[in-house]
């Protein structure tokens, strides 16, 4: 009898055991973006804020990219205190990138009309919270707004290179494994590669790989000192056996490293920033992650890089001009998409937490009454954490209205439940050590539970029999 309970007991726990590591493959943990306000570029303006009214809606857009996902509309009432007409440059800083799952670009209005902008593209910035607020600074949002070239440590704009083609027919169904190496000095070369999707290196050699089964072009482009090649093929992928069974051309062309990187990265903007992105600042992004990379990499960059680059998180700023009559009043309008930070590392459901830098506020002549509205979605309905005291209205609304601009900038967490309970805890500190085993780990101790109590009352009845 005590062998078929652990043999159940077993079973159970293999059979969910397979369930919750199918069941449960997502993260625990997803960075978000923080946002901040509108911030004037001009020192000294004379541009007060007499109200801004802060909207978050959580409705709307729901789980995306493993994390909760909201619009945001920031509206300002702004008047000029001068006596005269003023001209004034405005920022939107946001962290942003370029990859696919961002590119739904932030809108500025003003007096309820849309208006153009231009796109700066600033440093890159790490996942750290406080590395992030950092760069929300003023003179970190000045020192990206430039049209200005990136000035290269490895490279110069107008650099002249060679860009070579190497066209490649093979005769072999199953393809080949080709193997182009040249002795290689970082010091002395620096290579850009295309088409290629392997490479192995030393001090003194590179070996770039691709393996082909069709009619392929394959591109290398060296700055600096030219580099030999020598290029063999192989059947098998540990590249053992030479093979014989194909053709090739090498093409070669001297053209401008500008020239050559404009075209590598002509396709690496999103739809949604064609016309908006001021002069060089794709230029800029890239060159600058290629010059980082040519460290990292011994002077070596290839279109993998680029994908990274593409996706690296770094200061985006919308800047746009305003024009204010005498004394005059307008409203400055900004709608953009925010994500919140995930984290079931600390609870059995997600807890997210939402970011605004509040201090770009504080550049301006002046600031009064903030309104702050939330509007907190099916899957988190409760707003368990603000650091501005939030307080919920009929309609489920959370609000808060401040005469002046916190000291603090603005951080609030959405949860399930109205509060993180002792179980949320527990179950969040189980998981931690366990992982996905987390719901195995309730299940054998509530087996195990009801097998001591049912072996317990068994054990007192048999007391009673035999006493008996």
């Amino acid at each position: 009898m005590r062998r078929r309970i652990i043999s159940c007991i077993l079973l159970i726990i293999i059979c969910f055991s397979s369930a919750v590591a199918y069941g449960n493959s997502g993260p625990t943990y997803w960075s978000g973006y923080p946002a901040a306000d509108v911030m004037v570029v001009q020192e000294n303006s004379p541009i007060e804020i007499t109200k801004e009214i802060l909207r978050f809606d959580f409705t709307t857009i729901g789980i995306e990219s493993f994390t909760l996902m909201g619009e945001v509309e920031a509206t300002y009432h702004m008047m000029n205190s001068n006596d005269k007409e003023e001209a004034v440059q405005m920022a939107f800083p946001y962290i942003g990138n370029l990859s696919d799952r961002n590119t739904k670009a932030p809108v500025p209005f003003i007096d309820g009309i849309p208006i153009s902008y231009q796109l700066y593209l600033g440093e890159p910035i790490g996942n750290h919270q406080e590395t992030r607020e950092k760069a929300f600074n003023f003179a970190s949002i000045l020192n990206g707004i430039t049209k200005e070239p990136y000035q290269a440590k490895h490279f110069s704009i107008n650099e002249i290179g060679r860009q070579y083609r190497i066209k490649v027919n093979t005769k072999l169904e199953d393809g080949i494994n080709l193997k182009v190496s040249f002795p290689f000095d970082s010091e002395k070369s620096k290579i850009i590669s295309s088409g290629f999707n392997g490479y192995a290196g030393s001090q003194n050699e590179m070996v770039l790989s691709a393996r082909l089964r069709n009619d392929e072009v394959l591109e290398i482009f060296v700055l600096g000192e030219d580099i030999p090649f020598d290029i063999v093929g192989y059947t098998n992928g540990e590249a053992t056996v030479e093979s014989t069974a194909f053709e090739h051309t090498v093409d070669v062309e001297e053209i401008s490293f500008k020239e050559y990187f404009d075209h590598l990265i002509k396709d690496a903007l999103p739809e949604a920033y064609a016309g908006s992105l001021a002069e060089n600042q794709l230029y800029n992004h890239y060159a600058r992650g290629l010059d980082r990379i040519f460290d990292q990499e011994n002077g070596y960059f290839s279109e993998e890089h680029l994908s990274g680059l593409r996706s690296q998180d770094h200061i985006m700023t919308l800047v746009y001009d305003v024009d204010f009559a005498a004394k005059e009043e307008r409203e400055v309008k900004v709608q953009y998409v925010a994500s919140g930070t995930m984290d079931k590392t600390r609870t059995k459901t997600p807890l997210y937490t939402f970011d605004y830098i509040l201090n770009p506020a504080s550049n301006w002549a002046a600031f009064q009454d903030l309104t702050i509205e939330v509007k907190t979605p099916d899957v988190a309905p409760y707003v368990v954490k603000s650091t501005i005291p939030l307080t919920k209205n009929e309609d489920g609304i959370y609000g808060a209205n401040l005469a002046q601009l916190p000291q603090e900038d603005f951080t609030f967490v959405l949860y399930e439940r109205e509060k993180v309970t002792f179980f949320d805890e527990l179950y969040g500190g189980i998981n931690r050590q366990f992982g996905y085993l987390t719901p195995v780990v309730f299940i054998v101790v509530g087996v195990l539970g009801s097998v001591g109590i049912a072996v317990f009352i068994i054990g007192k009845k048999r007391k009673k029999l035999i006493g008996r």
